[in-house]
């Protein structure tokens, strides 16, 4: 609504920042989502389409995210030729719950399965890649997903993700193991 619009301008004005307000109406063709995930999480689905042709790297974050840290020295992560960057899911800790997804995703031994909260994109590499338009085939596939689109996302981005230290995205079960953090992820 404008009268949010106006509230991030003066927002913006008061901090010396810029943020852009993106609208966005799903095409007519996007599924609802099951169980408790909200159809606003697919839009970070669509962030190709969103993405200025200009940009060189783009900075997802959820809405749950905390910056308790500079972010900054993030864009300059060496991101080796993969199309992103992201934290490994805290589920990587339980070695049955990430066998199972794997095998459930179809996705390699030992592959990883990274946490869709955060992520860093080089946004060349996205565009070449395709990756979202994948997600976006993936999700009108009508199959299921345990984790919603962060499943669709580890299918879309199978080996093509560069994991990042865990300090980008701390996850509520990990917050006490991780020093300096940089984001906080309340995702309980």
């Amino acid at each position: 609504p404008e009268d949010q619009k106006s509230d991030v301008a003066t927002f913006n004005m008061a901090n010396g920042i810029n943020i852009d307000v993106v609208d966005f109406t799903f095409p007519t063709d996007t599924p609802e989502t099951a169980g408790r995930w909200h159809k606003s999480t697919l839009a970070r689905l669509y962030l190709d389409k969103l993405m200025d042709e200009n940009l060189e790297r783009v900075l997802y974050l959820d809405a749950d995210i905390l910056a308790v840290g500079n972010v900054d020295p993030l864009f300059d992560v060496d991101l080796n030729g993969k199309a992103i960057g992201a934290v490994d899911d805290y589920v990587v800790a339980f070695p049955d719950k990430i066998g199972q997804r794997e095998r459930e995703l179809g996705l390699d031994r030992g592959a990883g399965y990274f946490n869709a909260g955060v992520f860093l994109m080089d946004c060349a590499a996205v565009r070449a890649g395709d990756f979202f338009e994948t997600a976006r085939s993936l999700l009108r596939s009508g199959r299921s997903f345990a984790s919603n689109d962060q499943d669709i996302l580890n299918i879309a981005f199978h080996g093509t993700w560069q994991r990042l230290d865990n300090r980008w995205n701390v996850q509520t079960g990990t917050m006490r193991y991780i020093r300096n953090p940089a984001l906080l992820h309340f995702t309980g």
